[in-house]
């Protein structure tokens, strides 16, 4: 099976002197497939803290790395930042990191994380903590998704917060598009 991939040869064009020829934007793919190297597209775009990033129907579909935070000191309603744009349907390696820290009032019901929203609203925990005073924590992991729809994206969310609460909750994401 031949799959054209324009970013094969966007992989010839980052060696200085190298000369794409016919065919080789092209993946031949035989009948039976050992995977033996992961070949991502290059990271074309950072966004920094607090840059807002493309959603809505404005679909991202290259590489790219996010990090983002969220903190509180004292009363706080729930409050959410979307870290990546809207992801396009494909083939995808998502490295998630996270840090989270919090003092205060324990409150076993409410939590701070990182989370993957489907296009159809439906939330997937990736990491999360709950408000128990003392909690200090990282984590970091990395997911391999095929997304046959466009729309999923990761937001990180802060829980509630009451008068003698402090807490922080940083994600990042580096998102590599294979297909």
């Amino acid at each position: 099976m031949l799959i054209p991939n324009p970013r094969l040869a966007r992989y010839g064009g980052l060696v200085k002197g190298a000369i794409i020829e016919p065919g080789d934007g092209t993946l031949i793919l035989p009948p039976i497939i050992q995977p033996i190297i992961e070949l991502t597209s290059p990271v074309t775009r950072g966004f920094s803290a607090g840059q807002a990033v493309p959603g809505g129907t404005a679909f991202f579909d290259d590489s790219f790395f996010k990090s983002d935070r969220l903190t509180q000191a004292g009363v706080g309603a729930l409050t959410t930042i979307q870290i990546t744009p809207t992801l396009a349907a494909g083939s995808w390696v998502l490295d998630f990191a996270c840090s989270f820290g919090f003092t205060g009032t324990t409150a076993l019901g409410n939590n701070s994380g990182l989370i993957m929203q489907d296009p159809d609203g439906n939330n997937i925990q990736i990491f999360e903590w709950v408000h128990i005073t003392g909690n200090f924590g990282s984590q970091s992991s990395s997911w391999r998704f095929t997304f046959q729809r466009d729309g999923f994206f990761v937001f990180i969310s802060r829980g509630i917060t009451v008068a003698a609460d402090n807490v922080y909750i940083s994600g990042s994401v580096s998102a590599k598009r294979l297909l």
